[in-house]
């Protein structure tokens, strides 16, 4: 019995560290892509964003912004973010997305 706790604890480790690995490699892949602005713009579809893409238009963007220490109607309106923060906003938005294909 005691073997086999050991083998579960080793698959769920295994799993824990496959899938961070896959959310780092989504965030690198990510900050290469979109490069990284620490101020509002406006993106090629006509959204506010910041940071690595960050739709500011989207549902909830105001929460996850207010989440990371910045202040929304600031930022909406031409304000930024520092680096960490924005770093922040990116590994939030790949967590959730990757939770979203485990469903």
């Amino acid at each position: 019995m005691a073997r086999l706790h050991l083998v579960v604890a080793a698959v769920v480790l295994a799993c824990a560290v496959s899938q961070a690995f896959a959310c780092e490699s989504a965030m690198s892949l990510i900050e290469q892509a979109e490069g990284l602005r620490l101020c509002e713009y406006v993106d090629t579809t006509g959204h506010r964003t910041v940071c690595y893409g960050f739709n500011l238009d989207a549902y909830g963007a105001a929460q996850k912004v207010e989440a990371v220490g910045g202040n929304f109607n600031n930022v909406y309106n031409g304000g930024c973010l520092n680096q960490t923060q924005c770093a922040d906003l990116l590994y939030m938005e790949v967590k959730v997305a990757s939770q979203g294909e485990q469903a």
